[in-house]
């Protein structure tokens, strides 16, 4: 691959070929390489005058930044591509930098304007009707509620995410949403309910094989004392048990459960 992106194609199109390159790479996990080639096709496309593809290196850049924590310089990166994304007319790309965009902006402790940036792009999404860019958006709102202390709103944004996974069959996008309404049933001192829940996620995460979604960023911390705080309520045999029972639910029996099913015949710890 990369002997044609340097021998073959035409500078335009290499440009072009590189920001695919990566973004199949930022999927896969391979941040230096997806770095790589944002940069070569910044470079590239910015000498050729190719808005487009300058646009979708810019939003490369800003993902890559994202993951090695470089909120501040990924936030610049991302508004550069947003823009160049509004002058050519994609507005579904523009769309999707927008949400992270937001996340950077909560990462650096500006919930209020991480809030006011998702729900203009929940906005977008909506007249879009594109289901991806809805959960993207349903999720980052819920995490800015949950910074708000809003838990109210938070479970709420994230049954929807749940109704939307359930619709379009994304177990993928299932287990954010599920590990997230857990957190949120933790701080409400729900530890049963929040033990099935993470075992309903992590089965499918498994099932899945990768956390497909990097564009996600959970904070690992709420997790791990969240887990702690279940263990001491419930009792280590009753966490364990509770958790091994969400881990035997099924796709649907876990959305069923979500948005507020008692757990199915045979699922209840009690």
């Amino acid at each position: 691959m990369e002997a044609t992106l340097k021998h073959e194609l035409s500078p335009t199109l290499r440009a072009k070929a590189l920001a695919v390159a990566m973004s199949m790479a930022y999927t896969q996990g391979d941040y230096h390489f997806a770095e790589e080639c944002a940069r070569e096709a910044l470079l590239l496309s910015r000498r050729e005058g190719d808005v487009l593809a300058e646009a979708y290196s810019w939003g490369g850049m800003g993902m890559v930044e994202m993951v090695r924590g470089d909120y501040e310089v990924a936030a610049s990166s991302l508004m550069k591509g947003i823009d160049l994304f509004e002058r050519c007319g994609e507005n579904y790309m523009a769309t999707t930098l927008r949400v992270m965009f937001g996340t950077t902006l909560l990462a650096r402790g500006e919930a209020e304007r991480a809030e006011r940036t998702f729900e203009e792009g929940l906005a977008a999404a909506r007249r879009l009707q594109v289901p991806s860019l809805i959960y993207m958006m349903l999720y980052n709102l819920a995490q800015s509620a949950l910074a708000r202390g809003d838990r109210e709103r938070a479970a709420r944004l994230l049954r929807e995410g749940i109704e939307w996974s359930e619709r379009t069959r994304d177990r993928a996008n299932l287990v954010y949403f599920l590990e997230a309404l857990a957190a949120v049933t933790s701080l409400e001192r729900e530890a049963e309910r929040f033990a099935m829940l993470l075992g309903a996620a992590e089965a499918l995460l498994e099932e899945v094989g990768a956390r497909v979604y990097n564009y996600y960023d959970p904070d690992p911390s709420l997790k791990e004392r969240a887990v702690a705080e279940a263990r001491a309520t419930l009792g280590e045999a009753a966490f364990e048990e509770a958790w091994a029972l969400g881990r035997e639910m099924s796709f649907a029996q876990a959305v069923e459960y979500a948005l507020g099913a008692d757990a199915p015949p045979g699922h209840s710890v009690s």
